[in-house]
Parts: C-alpha cells; sequence; structure tokens
C-alpha cells in the first residue's frame, strides 16, 4: 500500500509539472551553430519564457527542445550545458511531458521494437523504455533519427550521464 501510496504521489506530482510547463514553456528561437554538438553558453538561445521548472529549479534538470534538437542542462536555474541531439522519428516520436530519472547505466544493450543495439553507452532512462543516451552508430545530430530516445555524440552523453541522478526531472518539450 505504501509503494502504491508513493507512485500515486508521484504520478500526481508530474501531472501538476506538466500543466504549469504547459502553461509557462516557450519555444527556443533558432541558431545557427558551427559546432553541432556544443557551443559557447553565452550565445545559446534560452527558452524563451524560461519554464516554470526553470525558474524554481534549486536543484539539477535537463530540458529536451525537440523543436530546436537541443537539450540543455541546468543547476540552480543557470544553464550550465546544451548540445545538439538526434531524436525519435516520424514513427517512434519522443514524447513530450515531464518526467523523472527512474535508473542510469553506463553501459547495456537496447532492445526496441525486436533490434537490438549492442553496448549503448550512458543511459538515462526517463520514460521507459525511452532514455537519453549515447550514440556510435550514427552522427545524424539535429535530425528525427532515433527510435524514440534522445542521442547524443558518446562524450557529451558522458557529461550528461555524470551530471543526472536518479529522481532528477527531465522536460521534454515540442
Amino acid at each position: 500500500m505504501v509503494a502504491h501510496a508513493e507512485s500515486h504521489h508521484s504520478f500526481v506530482i508530474g501531472l501538476l509539472i506538466v500543466f504549469l510547463l504547459l502553461v509557462s514553456i516557450g519555444s527556443v528561437a533558432a541558431q545557427d551553430v558551427e559546432d553541432d554538438t556544443a557551443v559557447d553558453l553565452e550565445n545559446v538561445p534560452m527558452p524563451t519564457p524560461l519554464s516554470w521548472a526553470v525558474q524554481t529549479s534549486w536543484g539539477r534538470l535537463l530540458l529536451v527542445d525537440l523543436s530546436e534538437f537541443r537539450i540543455y542542462a541546468f543547476e540552480d536555474g543557470e544553464l550550465v550545458r546544451s548540445t545538439v541531439v538526434a531524436i525519435g522519428r516520424r514513427d517512434a516520436q519522443t514524447l513530450t511531458g515531464a518526467f523523472t530519472v527512474t535508473r542510469k547505466a553506463e553501459i547495456a544493450n537496447l532492445t526496441w521494437r525486436g533490434n537490438t543495439v549492442t553496448d549503448v553507452p550512458y543511459i538515462i532512462v526517463y520514460d521507459n523504455p525511452r532514455a537519453i543516451h549515447g550514440a556510435y552508430w550514427h552522427d545524424d545530430w539535429g535530425q528525427a533519427v532515433s527510435s524514440g530516445c534522445v542521442n547524443l555524440p558518446v562524450d557529451e552523453a558522458r557529461w550528461y550521464y555524470d551530471f543526472a541522478f536518479v529522481g532528477m526531472v527531465v522536460v521534454v518539450q515540442a
């Protein structure tokens, strides 16, 4: 019964966060970047208006903007890193919403719709089976090519893996 109450409590909090985010999250302005994976934080366009979750964050938060193909890492409301990503294809979309990291794995085999990719690095699961992880099998950053996950270059994925923790908020917006 306690596990059910905790699960219900987490679900209600998640719904509240989603509602507040839907009310307040804006889109990010387009940006031309020479380096497709990491940029000078001074030149990264901020989501406007800043989402409620970022404005009130007293810890760490990951924000994935699907329209910009970009992930943002915030700590105490300040942007600390941003990277261009690959997202889900039209037939396997990356879903929007507010989630929490449920588990992490430094390396694992991932299976989706009967296809297995071996030795996937730096996996951050936030919407099982969807996750943020490194992708060594493509370099199609800024495109919708994944099976629903948020793909990062492996070196960038390691940074986000080290930054994330179980229970951390992940917001995915369109």
